[in-house]
């Protein structure tokens, strides 16, 4: 099954697993697995392996963050690869045994990230952009207006619908005018949607895009 994980952000919310402290055995197990899969070629099991030691939620060793990058790239989660990349730079600095493969690494990603960047196909991450069926691929729909609730009128706040205003004297006698703000007709087209009884709105699902990232990668990354 394929995995798919934010880890742009995740990289924020797991800083604090790395360290020089020793993991668990069930983690040096991963640990093991992982870079043996790697060795056989096998990327994508590797990256379920690193993934299940970064849900084990105790110290991982610093130098995980540079294997995983490596995997990373391989199964071409190219913005992912490059968070883990620098992770691993930050905690081990320049005398960290794989800083040199890491910064190679970095410049390896760099000319993938261009592409991704510049690919009208696809997202940052290359997953393929999708049409969004939620607006027809118009980044925008029009629903119902709610203030008038699709009758094209509002009730003259003035003079709450009646269409005329009372007034009394002084001694209390009443005077009936026709209400200006309505034209004595107790309504008035609606201010939100000018009349019309719908309003457009920005397509939540998309964001205005008109399109939505899909599961599967472009086609630049893949060749």
């Amino acid at each position: 099954m394929k995995l798919r994980l934010s880890l742009a952000l995740a990289v924020v919310s797991v800083s604090a697993l790395f360290g020089q402290g020793l993991p668990g055995d069930n983690v040096a197990n991963l640990f093991t697995e992982a870079k043996e899969q790697m060795q056989a070629g096998d990327y994508q099991a590797a990256n379920v392996s690193f993934r299940k030691m970064l849900a084990t939620g105790v110290t991982l060793p610093e130098e995980m963050c540079y294997f995983f990058a490596q995997t990373l790239f391989n199964v071409e989660q190219f913005q992912n690869a490059k968070e883990f990349a620098h992770k691993y730079i930050k905690l081990a600095g320049s005398t960290g045994e794989h800083y040199q493969a890491s910064l190679d690494l970095l410049q390896k990603l760099e000319s993938k990230l261009v592409s991704a960047k510049t690919c009208a196909k696809c997202d940052a991450f290359g997953y393929t952009l999708m049409h969004c069926e939620r607006c027809g691929g118009e980044g925008e729909y029009v629903k119902t207006c709610h203030f008038c609730e699709g009758n094209n009128e509002l009730h003259c706040s003035k003079c709450n619908g009646d269409g005329v205003l009372i007034t009394l004297d002084a001694v209390g006698e009443r005077f009936y005018n026709s209400c200006k703000k309505c034209g004595g007709k107790g309504y008035h087209p609606c201010t939100y949607c000018e009349g019309t009884g719908k309003l457009t709105q920005q397509c939540e699902q998309c964001f205005g895009i008109g399109k939505r990232t899909s599961n599967e990668l472009c086609d630049h990354i893949i060749k």
